[in-house]
Formats: C-alpha cells, structure tokens, sequence
C-alpha cells in the first residue's frame, strides 16, 4: 500500500516539473523595449506655404493650360471703293442690262463713289413711255385722271379731260399720282395750271411709290389745301439727276430728300390697292351728297 502511494507521488512531481518546462517553452519572453527618444514635431506650415504645396500638387495632376490665343486683328471697315465695286458686280450678275466691260468699270465706279447714299438707278430709258388717261370711274360720276409718268406733255390729256368734264359733269375729279415719277417739269407746271383754273372739286391719290415730279406736284397740291388719299409718299421729289454711260446705260439718282407727304385720308387698311380709285371715288360722292343736303 506504501508502495503504491510512493509511486503516486513521484508520478505527480515529474508532471509537475514537465509542465513548467512546457510552459516556458510555449510562452517566449517578449524582447525588450528600449527607450522611446524624444519625439520632434514638424513645424507648423504657414497660409502661404499651403497654398503653394496646393498649387503644385494640381500642375502635377492636371494637364497644362494652353496659352490665350493672340488677340484679333481689327479687321478694316470697307471702304466707299469696297461698296462701289461689290454694287457693280451684282449689277452684272443680273443680265438685265448689258454687260459691264472692264473699260466701263472705272467709269461706273466713279459714278457710285459720288452717289453714295443718294437713292440710284441703273437703267435704260423706256422707247414708249406710259401716258396719261383721262376717263370716268365705271359706276360714279367722278372723273380719274392718271398719270404714271411725268416725261411727256400731257397738254392733249388735260385737254381730253376738259372735254370729259364738260359732256359728263362729274361731280369731282380724282388726280391719280399713284406709281407715279418722272423728271419733266413741264408736265407739272401744265398740271398746276390747269388744277388753278377748274372749277370742278379736285383730289389725289398717291401712295408709297409717288417720287420725283410726281411727288413735287404732290407737295403743290396739298399746300394749296387739295383732299389727298393713299398712304404717305416716298420722300424723293424733284427731278432725278441722269449720267448717261457709255455701255448705253443712264444712271439716274435724287439729288434730294424730304418727309413723306401723309394723305390726309389713310387707305392702307384697304386690302386691295386696285380699288383704291373707287374706294376714293365712292368718299368723294357720299362727302358730295352731305353737301347738297346741308
């Protein structure tokens, strides 16, 4: 029994001593530390410095930035020669005149330099010019007398519309400037004259296209206190100036300007032009019959 408990007893020893022996294996012994040194701190960087480090760590990451490009060169405003010339090739590119050849371009630019915002045409002169009528307005008894151009005599005319007055007795004539130009101030003085010595009521009608002569004897007209219909005038009277060119061509311009002459009744709310004749002729009876009533 003592045996046994020997034995025991030495068994239990040598387990002790084996696990210290183990665990001293299994559990290393962690190296030594050495002392930490004393730590120095970076000194503090200022606002500027920041901003600089900033910028290089962009030009570093993005592309560069190209130069601006040089300014532009202030490009030169054409000159009156400029004009002249591009106006004169687009009159040869029309083909409605004859063309302009080179011996005739330096002519005709210094045409243009001189007119140079003064109204101009190019242009031949018409072999059979329109004339004027004299007749009565179907349906009324007013007495048209029209005339598209001022550059014939138009004594016969009048004297056809005196005769036409005298046989109908129209109650008014209506003197139709419309369209109307022309450069002859015979025509115009003859036209006074006879508007002075009738007795029959006189009115005009005239629109956007009356210049020229026509336009003058407008201006005479309402200063002398006629009843004017249409709309308001071109603003180009008096008789245009012509230089005839060589190629057989007339260059013809207005050597003046002035303020539109406005009909005192405005018929531009009429859709159809044509009628403005009757629509005249029609204010011209009804204002005729107010005045027999009264």
């Amino acid at each position: 029994m003592r045996l046994k408990s020997t034995i025991f007893a030495l068994t239990l020893g040598a387990f002790a001593v084996f696990g210290d022996t183990v665990t001293k294996i299994i559990e290393p012994q962690p190296p030594a530390i050495p002392p930490a040194a004393p730590q120095q701190l970076p000194p503090q960087a200022t606002a500027k410095e920041a901003v600089e480090e900033l910028l290089k760590s962009a030009d570093a990451q993005l592309p560069a930035i190209p130069p601006a490009p040089p300014p532009p060169q202030e490009v030169s405003k054409p000159t009156a020669k400029d004009a002249a010339e591009e106006l004169l090739n687009a009159v040869g590119q029309t083909g409605l005149l004859a063309p302009v050849t080179p011996e005739h371009a330096q002519e005709f630019q210094v045409f243009l330099l001189r007119l140079l915002n003064v109204p101009a045409t190019l242009e031949k002169e018409a072999a059979f010019p329109k004339a004027p009528t004299a007749r009565i307005i179907s349906g009324t008894h007013v007495a048209a007398f029209t005339i598209p151009q001022f550059d014939d005599d138009i004594a016969l005319e009048l004297k056809k519309l005196a005769q036409i007055i005298d046989k109908e007795k129209p109650i008014a004539v209506l003197l139709n400037l419309s369209k109307s130009n022309g450069d002859a101030e015979l025509p115009s003085q003859q036209l006074l004259e006879y508007c002075s010595a009738e007795t029959t009521p006189i009115a005009v009608l005239f629109d956007k296209e009356t210049k020229g002569m026509a336009e003058t004897t407008l201006q005479e007209l309402v200063q002398r206190k006629y009843l004017t219909f249409g709309e308001p005038s071109a603003g180009l009277p008096g008789a245009r100036k012509a230089i005839p060119l060589s190629n057989g061509a007339t260059l013809k311009y207005y050597a003046t300007k002035s303020q539109p002459v406005k009909p005192q009744i405005d018929l531009t709310k009429t859709a159809n032009r044509s009628k403005w004749p009757r629509t005249a002729a029609d204010y011209l009876t009804f204002t005729h019959i107010q005045k027999i009533a009264k």
